[in-house]
């Protein structure tokens, strides 16, 4: 994991409302996604007020696929709520599709967003789909490549300082190293844990959506 794999830090001029810290993990046998629960708003790129601690940024769409939104607060009634109500018999490509064209029509404004759809692709593989403003929303899917493989994906933007950058990226490659699904959901919850202590952007109230 490395800075260039972090979603992009949001622009000094973005302004709204914004959700920080969604990260998501696949390994051979299961996926995961875990996120923290804080809405902020944001003037020239620094946060003003928390306007909301308990937003639901992951949600599972059905048995096989989660859904998860960081980014413009927005793209969440316009993506992940009606995706969320009407994908029960979607399968994981399908609401890739449905998150990338409800991304594709949404009007994006200073901030940048990033969705991620994870679970059980068609042939029974779990993967990672992340959809990102900075490229077009065009999919990009990670998927293990055996037993001992892991994929991990984080989405926080407002990480700026290079140590606090470098202690998150040691925990996202422990993370990934976990032996069980157990621990894999542990340290995923430290890691957003030990982001809220250092950025306000995000709280401790921390969220996990599991697919087996």
């Amino acid at each position: 994991m490395t800075e260039n794999d972090i979603m992009p830090h949001a622009k000094s001029s973005a302004k709204g409302l914004y959700m920080s810290a969604v990260v998501a993990m696949c390994g051979k046998n299961f996926a995961i996604m875990a996120s923290d629960s804080r809405m902020v708003e944001l003037c020239d790129g620094e946060v003003v007020r928390v306007v909301n601690d308990n937003v639901e940024k992951i949600v599972r769409v059905n048995d096989h696929v989660m859904l998860g939104i960081a980014g413009d607060y927005g793209a969440y009634e316009h993506i992940l709520v009606p995706i969320k109500s009407n994908g029960y018999s979607l399968d994981l490509p399908q609401v890739a599709q449905e998150a990338y064209n409800r991304a594709r029509s949404f009007k994006l404004g200073t901030l940048p967003l990033t969705v991620f759809v994870a679970g059980k692709g068609r042939d029974g593989e779990f993967v990672i789909a992340e959809l990102a403003s900075a490229n077009g929303y065009y999919p990009d899917l990670y998927l293990p490549g055996d037993t001992n493989e892991r994929y991990i994906r984080l989405a926080a933007p407002f990480i700026k300082d290079k140590e606090v950058l470098r202690l998150v990226n040691e925990r996202l490659d422990k993370a990934a190293a976990s032996g069980s699904l157990a621990e894999a959901k542990d340290r995923l919850s430290n890691l957003i844990k030990n982001i809220a202590n250092r950025d306000c952007s995000v709280n401790k109230v921390v969220r996990c959506k599991i697919v087996t």
